[in-house]
């Protein structure tokens, strides 16, 4: 017979339930079945669902109500059913309290916010590691922002740290002789963003590069001066026909350059707290 846990949450129960993962990853041997009740928010629901989770035979009920009320109705209907009940949140909102004079703001559903912040952060990063220089063009029409650039520039840079901040950036590279893929002409133009860079810096770039590859600079055209002024001003030519808001990252800081690209584009990162 599996031990049976009763979960109570006012509001979706995923907070409750990834708290009680985490505690039974600890008994690795223990059979649990999780009873839940969402979406409790008053004294009414909460008998219900104590009742309910004395029917189930639970042996403990847990539960992340923050409103007192409710909180305290919970502890008095599990001593009436003779069920344990613990409180997730309490000793930390008490704490926290104490600590800093401040009073918790009692509001069901405020960490269900921050895990869909959260949640937004890890879509972004793995749509924009998806649709890294130029892969997966089919996912276009799913980007927030569209970033065109010669090999080098810093796209990828920059895309992961736009997508840390919840916004999915797909990158796309302008390689001589080789037109981009047509759909990003499909792309709304508010979200096509070129990346330029001046050609001293981007041949310093690329010569480190091949260093590091075991190249040649000198003998390699990916490098030379005139190779690269020729590639910028190409870009920079179907970066205006696309439309592009055209921004220069030359020794720019990637914090600077996202936000002031965020800005621009009425692109607010969303917030833990």
């Amino acid at each position: 017979m599996p031990l049976v846990v009763g979960l109570v949450s006012d509001s979706s129960g995923e907070t409750a339930e990834a708290m009680l993962r985490a505690a039974l990853a600890q008994f690795p041997g223990l059979d649990v079945a999780v009873v839940p009740f969402r979406q409790v928010q008053t004294a009414e629901k909460v008998r219900d669902a104590v009742h309910k989770a004395s029917e189930s035979s639970a042996k403990l009920i847990v539960s992340t109500l923050v409103k007192d009320d409710v909180r305290l109705a919970l502890l008095d209907a599990a001593n009436e059913a003779g069920i344990p009940a613990v409180h997730l949140l309490q000793p930390l909102l008490g704490a926290l309290e104490q600590v800093s004079g401040a009073h918790p703001i009692q509001s069901p559903g405020t960490l269900r916010k921050v895990d869909e912040s959260y949640f937004r952060r890890v879509k972004a990063m793995e749509y924009t590691i998806a649709c890294d220089d130029g892969r997966s063009p089919q996912l276009l029409p799913q980007a927030d922002i569209v970033l065109f650039g010669v090999s080098r520039a810093g796209k990828t840079p920059l895309s992961l740290f736009l997508a840390n901040k919840g916004i999915s950036v797909a990158n796309v590279p302008l390689l001589p002789g080789v037109e981009p893929d047509e759909r990003v002409w499909n792309v709304p133009v508010e979200k096509r963003v070129g990346l330029l860079i001046s050609a001293s810096r981007l041949r310093e770039i690329r010569s480190q590069r091949l260093v590091l590859l075991g190249l040649d600079p000198q003998r390699a055209a990916y490098a030379s001066l005139e190779r690269i002024t020729e590639e910028l001003t190409n870009a920079k030519v179907l970066m205006e026909k696309l439309k592009c808001r055209i921004y220069d990252s030359t020794d720019r800081p990637v914090e600077l350059l996202a936000q002031e690209i965020m800005f621009d584009l009425h692109l607010a990162e969303p917030s833990f707290f």
